[in-house]
Formats: structure tokens, sequence, C-alpha cells
């Protein structure tokens, strides 16, 4: 028998998603967990059509790390739409701890680093072992991401719970490279242009841009000798 459309709960999300999209096929979960790094995956990195928590209405409330994805992702629908199937779109999850991460897109390479939901301690406690633990508080959440090259110095990038701080490295040799604008959005037009509510130009050469928890970013690159 065939199966089109996975229920699906279990751990590895990722590799039964790749499975059910190979030779171009599209992603339908009628039916899973509410995990709100699994949906940033689907939509980034598998080309789903559909993410259908179980029993949504009666578990997840508003202020739930699964509200903060689907709010993101309603944000950056436009962008989504226009780049799923163009290898132009990925996602990705980081957990505290984590080594630095390089994602080629467009024509950079994205170097993610972890942040969570705050800024990362200068100084974490370290064990017996030598391994590093985070200090008192919360739980470190898991950071889960879209990333979105919408032209050759133009990307979007979407953050769950957890924040990243994203360098940009060229893929080709040449002219140096520097932050243009970088605007955080809330919603788009109705003849769908990107609607910033907030904007900062850097001029300072910067190569870096943190995109904090539950929030959308427009970002220009530029070049310059």
């Amino acid at each position: 028998m065939d199966v089109l459309a996975p229920d699906l709960y279990l751990e590895y999300f990722d590799d039964v998603s790749a499975r059910f999209t190979r030779d171009g096929n599209p992603l339908f979960i009628p039916e899973t967990s509410a995990n709100a790094a699994n949906v940033m995956s689907a939509f980034g990195k598998f080309n789903a059509i559909a993410f259908s928590p179980f029993g949504i209405e009666r578990s997840v409330g508003p202020d739930t790390e699964l509200a903060a994805a689907y709010r993101v992702i309603t944000q950056l629908a436009p962008a989504i739409a226009a780049q799923q199937g163009k290898g132009s779109i990925t996602a990705v999850r980081m957990n505290r701890g984590d080594a630095p991460l390089n994602v080629k897109l467009g024509d950079y390479t994205l170097d993610l680093t972890y942040i969570g939901a705050g800024r990362v301690p200068i100084a974490p406690e370290a064990t017996a072992a030598g391994q590093q633990r985070p200090q008192g508080g919360p739980p470190a959440v898991q950071a889960a991401a879209i990333l979105i090259a919408a032209g050759p110095n133009e990307f979007y990038f979407g953050a769950g719970a957890g924040g990243l701080r994203i360098g940009f490295t060229a893929n080709t040799q040449g002219a140096d490279r520097g932050l243009g604008d970088v605007q955080e959005g809330k919603s788009w037009t109705a003849n769908g242009r990107w609607c910033g509510s907030w904007a900062a130009t850097i001029r300072d050469r910067a190569r870096s841009c943190r995109c904090g928890p539950n929030t959308v970013l427009r970002v220009t690159v530029y070049r310059y000798e």
C-alpha cells in the first residue's frame, strides 16, 4: 500500500520528510505533534503544502512556541511561496552548544550561530568533564529558522522561539561584502510588497546580523572594493 501523506510523530522528522519529498513529491502532513521546529523545517526545507498538528485547538495557546512559529511563517508566506522548489529556500535547527553551521544559499554562505531565546552567556559554567553547561534559568530552546534568498543580494530570514546570528561569506572571489539594509518586518502590503516596521542601514561594513526570537528580517548585502 502506498502512503501519500505521513502522520508524523517520529523524532527523526527531517529524515522521514526527505523520503516523502523524493522526486519532487509534495509534502502534506495531516497529523503530527505540536513541534515548532518541525513546522519551520516542513515549510522551509521540504516545501510542505500543509502542516496540521493533532488537537491544536485544545492544546496550543497563543503564547506557545508553535504559535510563534506559525506567526513567522505567516509573515514570510509570500517569500516562501515565491521560492519553494527553486533551491533558494531552506531551514535549519540548532541547539545550545552546537558548532556554527555553514549553509550555502544563493551567492553566499551563511554562517549561523545559536543565540537561543536571548544572548549567549559570556562564560558558561564548566562541568567536571570539561564540557560546558548553561547557568541557571529556563531550559535552552531549540533555534529553528527559515532562510530565503530572494535575489542575488537579498534575503529573508525568520526565526522561531530561538534566534540565530547570521554572517555572510561570498561564494566567489573578488569584491568584499557588507550588510546594507536590515529590516524587521511584520506584514506585506496587498500588492505583495515588503513592509518593514523597523529599519537600520548599516554603514560600518558589518558582515553579520542578529535574527532574534520570533523575528522576521529582510537583509540586503552589497559588494565593495
